[in-house]
């Protein structure tokens, strides 16, 4: 059963009335090695149906203001899609991946993220999380 719903980023890729809107996180998945995405597939999946307090191994603080990292390592790398909770009872919006380097999120990663949370919480587009072909 499903607990919680996972959002994604979205930008647009043109502008005017006839605006088309891409999913950021999406991209920045299929981006990534088959392996690392069937693991980010798999911790989302295991975190949505979580109805508890979500295990440290899977989520924690990075040390941004009111954003939060998705724990998913993988061939040696620190894959991190970085989100929030919100907007909404029970809603995890992811808005910006990156690769943790040295224990840390690049400072420009988190500051992106800050800034997409605010944008979403005014209203910026979100869409339904989108998984990749890997997902079990």
């Amino acid at each position: 059963m499903t607990q919680w719903m996972f959002r994604d980023y979205q930008r647009p890729i043109t502008d005017g009335p006839d605006e088309i809107l891409v999913n950021e996180v999406l991209g920045w998945t299929l981006g990534l090695p088959k392996k690392a995405q069937a693991k980010i597939d798999t911790i989302i999946i295991t975190l949505q149906s979580c109805p508890g307090v979500w295990p440290p191994q899977y989520v924690s603080d990075c040390g941004f203001t009111d954003i939060w990292e998705l724990r998913a390592g993988c061939s040696g790398v620190q894959y991190r899609p970085l989100g929030f909770y919100g907007p909404g009872r029970k809603v995890f919006t992811i808005v910006i991946g990156t690769i943790e380097k040295g224990g840390k999120i690049p400072e420009g990663d988190g500051n992106s993220a800050i800034e997409r949370r605010s944008r979403v919480l005014k209203g910026w587009p979100t869409c339904e999380h989108e998984f990749t072909k890997s997902a079990p």
